[in-house]
């Protein structure tokens, strides 16, 4: 997992591998909340090398939706894909949760901050 703090406004958390145990719940909601403390107002969680989410991963995902909607802001996930994006449809996270699922899609959504 890797933080990327692009703009003031915006950062993205780039996520690689399977999305299950705790210590990777614990590092993804730390980076959140460091994003969060730093201002950004919209956060990207790129889920684009993510092969596996667990059911406890999801529930994370909501929790830190309603934490950034608290704080006045937007998260966007980015490219779920395959067994990961199959999961966040069946689950219903597509209709509360801005997916973007393709670059030119990402570029000219970040572009509207500018």
């Amino acid at each position: 997992m890797n933080i990327v703090q692009e703009s003031e406004s915006h950062g993205t958390i780039q996520m690689i591998g399977q999305f299950w145990e705790r210590k990777d719940f614990v590092l993804f909601h730390e980076q959140v909340q460091a994003l969060l403390e730093k201002g950004v107002v919209r956060i990207i969680v790129d889920l684009s090398r993510v092969t596996f989410i667990s059911s406890q991963g999801l529930g994370l995902l909501v929790k830190v939706f309603s934490e950034v909607k608290e704080n006045k802001g937007e998260l966007l996930l980015f490219k779920p894909t395959g067994c990961v994006g199959e999961v966040i449809e069946i689950s219903g996270l597509d209709l509360s949760m801005k997916i973007i699922s393709s670059d030119k899609e990402l570029a000219s959504y970040t572009a509207q901050e500018e």
